[in-house]
C-alpha cells in the first residue's frame, strides 16, 4: 500500500487504514483555520528524536480522499473521514542516520469524541495486521497507546495519541535497535510543546 501519511509497521513504513465511525460532537476550534502552519507544532522538529531527522518538507492534506489514497479501502475510509469531519492533516517524514524510515503526523478531526475513536480502531487494526507486537503507554503522556514488534528487516514501533481533537503519531523502523527511546522521546517533545497551549487541536 502507499500513502501519503504512513505508520511504521513490519519493519518497514506502510501505509495506515483510516477506520471511524461516525460521532457527533463539536470542538472548541471548529471555527479555527486549518493550515500546514497551524499544524508544524504538532509533528517533530529536528533534534527531538535520537537519530532520526525531518526529510524533506511536510505534506498537507486538505481532503479525505487525498489522505485515504492509496488504502484499498479509500472510498470507505474517505466517506468516514467526512463522517466525522476530517479537517485536515500534516505528515513529516523522518530518516534515521542507519537509513532506515520515520514519520511523525497529525490528523484534525471535528471533534474529541472522534480523535478517541480513531486512535483506538487505528491502534487496533495495525495490531491485527502486524502481531505478534509488545504493546507500552508513556507515563507522562495520558492519552497514549505505543507498540513495537519485530520481522527479518529489523524493528519497528509506534506511538500514537490524542490531543483535543487531533489524533498524533511519531513511529520509526529500525535496524535492530529498540525502537521505543526514540518515539517516546519524539512524542513527549511534541506534546510538551502542545498539550497547554492554545493551538488547532485544543
Amino acid at each position: 500500500m502507499d500513502s501519503v501519511r504512513r505508520v511504521v509497521a513490519s519493519g518497514s513504513v506502510v501505509a495506515l487504514a483510516v477506520m471511524l465511525t461516525g460521532l457527533g460532537g463539536s470542538s472548541a476550534v471548529a471555527g479555527q483555520s486549518v493550515s500546514s502552519a497551524s499544524l508544524a507544532p504538532y509533528v517533530v522538529r529536528a533534534g527531538e528524536e535520537t537519530g532520526y531527522s525531518p526529510s524533506g518538507a511536510p505534506t498537507f492534506t486538505r481532503s479525505a480522499a487525498s489522505w485515504a489514497t492509496g488504502n484499498p479501502k479509500a472510498a470507505v475510509d474517505a466517506k468516514r473521514l467526512r463522517g466525522e469531519g476530517f479537517r485536515a492533516a500534516l505528515t513529516q517524514q523522518t530518516t534515521g542516520s542507519n537509513g532506515t524510515g520515520g514519520v511523525s503526523f497529525v490528523i484534525v478531526l471535528a471533534s474529541p469524541a472522534a480523535a478517541a475513536s480513531e486512535e483506538r480502531a487505528e491502534v487496533k487494526e495495525d495490531i491485527a495486521e502486524n502481531s505478534p507486537v509488545t504493546r507500552f503507554t508513556i507515563k507522562q503522556l495520558p492519552t497514549s497507546e505505543g507498540w513495537a514488534g519485530k520481522d527479518n528487516s529489523g524493528y519497528f514501533g509506534n506511538v500514537m495519541f490524542v490531543e483535543g481533537s487531533c489524533v498524533l503519531l511519531v513511529g520509526d523502523a529500525t535496524d535492530g535497535a529498540n525502537p521505543r527511546p526514540p518515539l517516546i522521546a519524539g512524542a513527549l517533545k511534541v506534546y510538551g510543546r502542545t498539550a497547554h497551549s492554545r493551538g488547532v487541536c485544543t
